[in-house]
């Protein structure tokens, strides 16, 4: 699927052809391609970068976000590539708990500053992910750090939390600041030290 999707832009970016015309002909830098996903998209992006799950990236990949991804099923972590890997993983996740922060072992060694672990307080797992969110009206879409409604949340009733929109922001911010710095050849720890500074339901760490 990654692979077919990667294809599709770079016969839009080649040619005026399908849905787009000349929208995005010679508007695709192919070179910096950078995926993120969430949960088992997150371990599925992994998979895909370390050619884990089959055929190796038709084109180079130069980073990951992996939001609050789950470890494989196996258990067995992928050689990660040494290309730049930010991880985050919420405080009040009722669904993968602290297991995203696994994959900093996935990745030594690694280049020094290549990998970040961004842990964000107050933040569940569902947020993330309009589709899993209570204000979609899905009766089978939950808060999942209410213990109210998932006995496996790690807070209380009472414990500070971010809201839908606060805890979504803090995905688009931290995605912005990663593709920029990979776009603008800076490096991301940096980028992101410095952009998010002010926000005190952000704790980073980088490791060697």
């Amino acid at each position: 699927m990654f692979n077919r999707h990667t294809e599709l832009w770079r016969d839009w970016n080649r040619e005026d052809s399908g849905p787009f015309g000349e929208l995005f002909t010679d508007q695709l830098d192919l070179a910096s391609i950078g995926l993120i996903g969430h949960s088992r998209g997150g371990d599925a992006v992994a998979r895909y970068a370390s050619s884990d799950a089959g055929s190796p990236p038709l084109l180079p990949i130069s980073a990951m976000l992996l939001l609050a991804p789950v470890l494989p099923i196996t258990g067995q972590l992928p050689a990660l590539p040494d290309i730049p890997t930010v991880i985050t993983e919420g405080t009040c996740d009722g669904d993968v708990g602290r297991d995203p922060s696994g994959y900093v072992e996935g990745r030594r060694p690694a280049p020094q500053g290549n990998t970040v672990l961004i842990t964000i307080a107050g933040a569940n797992h569902n947020f993330f992910n309009t589709e899993w969110s209570p204000s979609n009206g899905r009766s089978d879409s939950i808060d999942d750090a209410d213990p109210s409604k998932n006995p496996h949340s790690p807070c209380t009733a009472t414990t500070p939390r971010l809201d839908e929109s606060d805890q979504r922001m803090s995905a688009i911010d931290i995605a912005t600041t990663t593709f920029r710095a990979i776009e603008t050849d800076s490096p991301v720890a940096t980028e992101l030290t410095e952009d998010l500074s002010d926000r005190p339901d952000v704790r980073m760490a980088v490791f060697d």
